[in-house]
C-alpha cells in the first residue's frame, strides 16, 4: 500500500498512531458520512469564526478531524446547549478576550513528494518576531501517547505556518487549548521538519 499523493493532518496523525487501520483505509475506502457530531464541530468554529469577523470556507480535514468523535462531545453536542456552553467555555477563556492575528488559515506544502493540507484555528502574535498557533480541541484533555501523536497536529501547523510566510521555525510556538477543561498545553519537542520527513518516509504501511 502506498501513501496517497495528497494528505491531510489528521491522515498523517494516523500513519503515527494506526498505520494498519490506515493501510486498510486506501486499500479498501468505504463510503463514510458527516456524522451530527462532526456537524456541530463545524458550527462553533463557524461561530468563532464570525466571532472574530473573519469568512472562510472549510475544508475536508474539519470533518477527518477526531476531536469531534470523542465521547464527552458527542454526549453533549445533540442539542443548541451544548454549542453554547462551549461558547461560554471559550469566551472565558484566556483566549476569549485576545485578537488573534489570523483566524482559519488554509494551507498546502508539499514534504517529501507528498501534497500535505490543513487549515489552522489561530494565530497569535506575541511579539514583533514571534507567533503562536492555537488549535481548539472540544474533546477531553490528552496526555502521554496520546498527547505525543496529536502533536504532529500542531508540528505541521508550526512548520506550514513557518514556510507559507517564511518565519523561522523557532519563532512560531504551538498550543492545543481544550476548551471543555479550560486548559492550555504547549506539547514540548515537536517535530521539525525532518522530524515530519522522518516520519512520512519510516511508517510502513502493509
Amino acid at each position: 500500500v502506498y501513501l496517497p499523493s495528497r494528505l491531510s493532518v489528521s491522515t498523517l496523525i494516523k500513519l503515527k498512531s494506526s498505520p494498519a487501520d490506515l493501510a486498510l483505509s486506501i486499500r479498501r475506502p468505504m463510503p463514510s458520512h458527516t456524522p451530527h457530531v462532526a456537524r456541530q464541530g463545524t458550527q462553533f468554529h463557524t461561530w468563532i469564526e464570525r466571532h472574530f469577523e473573519s469568512s472562510v470556507l472549510f475544508d475536508d480535514d474539519i470533518f477527518g478531524n477526531e476531536e469531534f468523535l470523542e465521547i464527552e462531545f458527542m454526549n453533549e453536542a445533540k442539542s443548541p446547549a451544548a454549542l453554547k456552553k462551549l461558547q461560554d467555555q471559550w469566551l472565558s477563556s484566556e483566549w476569549g478576550s485576545r485578537q488573534p492575528f489570523s483566524v482559519e488559515e488554509g494551507f498546502e506544502t508539499v514534504i517529501e513528494g507528498i501534497l500535505l493540507r490543513g487549515r489552522i484555528d489561530a494565530v497569535y502574535r506575541i511579539d514583533e518576531s514571534r507567533y503562536e498557533v492555537v488549535d481548539w480541541k472540544t474533546g477531553r484533555v490528552k496526555d502521554g501517547e496520546e498527547l505525543s501523536e496529536a502533536a504532529i497536529q500542531l508540528a505541521m501547523y508550526r512548520l506550514a505556518y513557518s514556510k507559507l510566510h517564511e518565519i523561522p521555525l523557532e519563532n512560531i510556538s504551538a498550543a492545543f487549548h481544550y476548551i471543555p477543561a479550560n486548559q492550555t498545553i504547549r506539547p514540548s519537542d515537536l517535530l521539525d521538519e525532518e522530524g515530519i520527513k522522518a516520519l512520512i518516509t519510516s511508517v510502513s504501511l502493509q
